[in-house]
C-alpha cells in the first residue's frame, strides 16, 4: 500500500516533513506530546493501527518492535543484535545544533480518526507500560549478576 493510498486513512508525521509526511510541528498538541514521549523513551517510530491488535515483541533486522494492542513502538536494535548487512543498517541523518540532544523519533503514524477512539490515551499508556515491562524482563536480575560475578 503506497502512502497516497494511506493518505485518506492515516496521519503520518516526521520531524521536518517530506513528500509523504507532515512536519510534527503541524500536528495537534496531543500528537506532539506523544512524539515527545517517544523521544524520551528512545523510540524511533510509533504506529497506531485502526483495527488490528498485536501483543508481541519481535526483533527484525534493525528494529525491536514492541506491540501492545493497536500500538507498536519501534526502537533501533543495539548494534550487536543487528544483522550486519549494510542494507539493514538504520540511518537517520539528522543535523543538530551543538548542545541539542539527538532525537530518536522519526515517524509517527496514527489513524485519521484517532480522536474518535475514546481509548486512544489509554492504549498509548498501556503500550508504554508494556514497553517498560519488556525492557525490565530483558535486564538480568541483581541475583543473576551476583551469581555471574561469583562463578
Amino acid at each position: 500500500m503506497t502512502n497516497k493510498t494511506l493518505a485518506n486513512t492515516v496521519l503520518e508525521y516526521s520531524r521536518r516533513g517530506s513528500n509523504t509526511t507532515k512536519p510534527i510541528a503541524q500536528a495537534p498538541i496531543e500528537l506532539q506530546q506523544l512524539w515527545n514521549r517517544g523521544n524520551e523513551e528512545g523510540i524511533s517510530m510509533i504506529k497506531v493501527r485502526k483495527l488490528k491488535e498485536r501483543y508481541e515483541t519481535t526483533d527484525g533486522n534493525s528494529f525491536r518492535v514492541h506491540s501492545f494492542g493497536k500500538v507498536s513502538l519501534n526502537e533501533v536494535l543495539p548494534k550487536h543484535l543487528r544483522t550486519g548487512h549494510i542494507e539493514d543498517e538504520v540511518r537517520f541523518n539528522e543535523k543538530i545544533k551543538v548542545g541539542e540532544k539527538n532525537p530518536t523519533m522519526t515517524i509517527l503514524r496514527v489513524p485519521s480518526n484517532y480522536k474518535a477512539n475514546a481509548n486512544f490515551d489509554r492504549d498509548i499508556d498501556s503500550s508504554f507500560k508494556a514497553l517498560h515491562l519488556d525492557r525490565d524482563f530483558e535486564k538480568p536480575s541483581k541475583i543473576v549478576n551476583l551469581f555471574n560475578r561469583l562463578f
